[in-house]
């Protein structure tokens, strides 16, 4: 089985949820024995980190945008690459991630759809720009058109299945993995990495994009209700801080919060390690990666209670209402003055973040290609 992988989405120096994602799946489907042979479709940039992958399993393919049509020079570039690609390598199945090209030539196609953040209305209001006006449309647009839509939660496929009015038969839910890096870490690593940081053990950890629909407002509001009671305990921001909401700068300055910004990809798993505990209560998640890395690493978790969150988390974490400022408040406070809560959310986070790895992810992944495949030869 030959299948074409889009990994479009995967950017080493700015990684994102969605690029971990991706680059595990193209470690994991390469590494499975008597597994698909992969066309690592992508600009020249998302090759950048992948250079781990078995060469005699992986054949890579490079997109060009078309540089003279402005904000749909990648779009157009993707369209006519993987059309080309998917023709001249004779792929029998196509694997799209967030964006959606048809490859055509009869080509089955899987869509990888994570969720529908492009319609919430945070993301929308932070980026007006004609190129995201049109990968939004051609991303939720032609969902419809792909032969089977995979998504990260059973929360995303119902959010999915009304929203875009799409039969929940057609659509399927895979948990993606945590890299094996977040079960093991150093301890020597980890006191390297949080004293480079400043940080002492046993920090408030918010891990992700700020400004789309993260809440970290709620979160500011619930520390500064809180901080009082463990003056020794800081709240750490890491992530992307460029679209926070107005105002987040001076408030968390006001409260003596660490802003990191991005951090590099090899020091996560330290940081994630290092804290008493991570909060993620975002009004909408289609899954929370950062939250299943923490239960890998035994970090206790503070979740709110849309989106996957609550799924993700299932009984290893305390959860919140997303919007409850003393409600997390609370929670916040009985975790980290309770060393027995503490004990045994890591204990249980332990056990539940097993659930989450690559190589059944990716044994999930090649049956549903197989099921595809074989429902196709039987209509031919």
């Amino acid at each position: 089985m030959k299948v074409g992988f889009d990994i479009t989405p995967h950017y080493a120096n700015r990684m994102t949820g969605a690029g971990r994602v991706v680059a595990g799946y193209a470690r994991a489907l390469s590494r499975v024995p008597d597994g698909p042979e992969l066309v690592l479709i992508g600009f020249k940039e998302n090759f950048v980190g992948l250079d781990d992958l078995p060469p005699q399993r992986v054949e890579r393919r490079l997109l060009k945008r078309e540089q003279l049509l402005g904000p749909a020079a990648e779009e157009v570039g993707r369209w006519r690459g993987v059309r080309r690609f998917g023709a001249r390598d004779r792929i029998d199945l196509y694997h799209a991630n967030l964006e959606l090209t048809l490859p055509g030539h009869g080509i089955p196609v899987v869509y990888h759809l994570y969720d529908l953040a492009r319609l919430d209305p945070q993301v929308r209001h932070s980026n007006r720009s004609l190129r995201a006006r049109i990968r939004t449309r051609l991303r939720y647009g032609l969902a419809e058109r792909s032969d089977l839509i995979v998504t990260i939660s059973q929360a995303s496929r119902d959010d999915i299945a009304r929203r875009l009015q799409i039969d929940p038969t057609r659509i399927r839910v895979i948990h993606p993995g945590v890299e094996e890096r977040f079960f093991e870490i150093p301890r020597k690593r980890q006191a390297l990495v949080l004293r480079r940081y400043g940080l002492s053990a046993g920090y408030v950890l918010f891990v992700g994009q700020l400004g789309r629909q993260k809440n970290e407002s709620v979160l500011l509001e619930a520390w500064e209700r809180t901080s009082s009671r463990f003056p020794d305990t800081k709240l750490v921001f890491a992530g992307d801080s460029s679209n926070a909401l107005p105002g987040f700068g001076l408030r968390a300055a006001r409260l003596d919060t660490e802003i990191l910004g991005r951090v590099a990809d090899e020091d996560l798993p330290s940081l994630i390690a290092g804290a008493g505990v991570l909060v993620l209560i975002s009004t909408n998640e289609g899954f929370g990666l950062p939250v299943a890395e923490a239960l890998a690493a035994g970090t206790p978790v503070i979740v709110g209670n849309r989106g996957a969150l609550p799924e993700v988390a299932g009984d290893a974490g305390l959860i919140v209402d997303s919007d409850d400022v003393q409600g997390l408040s609370n929670a916040l406070t009985e975790l980290l003055t309770g060393p027995e809560c503490a004990a045994r959310l890591s204990e249980l986070a332990l056990r539940r973040g097993r659930e989450f790895r690559w190589e059944r992810a990716a044994a999930q992944m090649i049956e549903l290609y197989r099921e595809l495949l074989q429902s196709k030869a039987k209509t031919r």
